[in-house]
């Protein structure tokens, strides 16, 4: 795992054309995240395999698990809200919408992480920032994923896609 505090940058692209499941990549490092249907999901980093649940439909919840120990939860700010508030490992951290656009800031004890996607028209997108620990950084951009493919499929579902 990332424990001393350093500068990075991480592209993330997806594992196909029309996909939400992503294989990241950095400098001498890479990890993978799977989007499943109705909100769950995993992580694959740093030799760890997380699985991520769901719960909720109004006050939703999402929960991330190694396979013996329940690591972390996130939870939306509001039901209208694009923010979330992660806890990992007893650490609070806030995940919130940076503008107008679907690019998000995750932020923490000693943890800074944007992401974004590369442009308007691609779902490929990058992490950049200063983190400790890729674990908190990369459950944000899962759950930022999470949100792009609700705002896609609402979109298509209301004729705006």
């Amino acid at each position: 795992m990332l424990y001393v505090l350093q500068k990075m940058k991480l592209v993330c692209h997806p594992q196909g054309i029309c996909s939400y499941n992503y294989r990241i990549f950095g400098d001498q490092y890479e990890a993978s995240t799977v989007l499943r249907v109705g909100g769950s999901g995993a992580i694959a980093c740093d030799g760890l395999s997380l699985l991520i649940s769901h719960e909720g439909i109004i006050n939703e919840k999402w929960h991330l698990r190694s396979s013996t120990d329940v690591l972390g939860h996130a939870y939306k700010s509001g039901i209208f809200s694009n923010s979330y508030e992660v806890v990992y490992k007893g650490k609070l951290f806030h995940l919130r919408s940076s503008g107008l656009g679907r690019s998000m800031h995750l932020f923490g004890e000693n943890e800074d992480a944007s992401i974004e996607p590369d442009h308007a028209f691609t779902r490929r997108a990058k992490i950049c920032g200063s983190w400790r620990d890729s674990v908190p950084v990369l459950f944000g951009f899962w759950l930022t994923v999470n949100q792009w493919a609700r705002m896609a499929s609402n979109s298509a579902a209301t004729g705006g896609g």
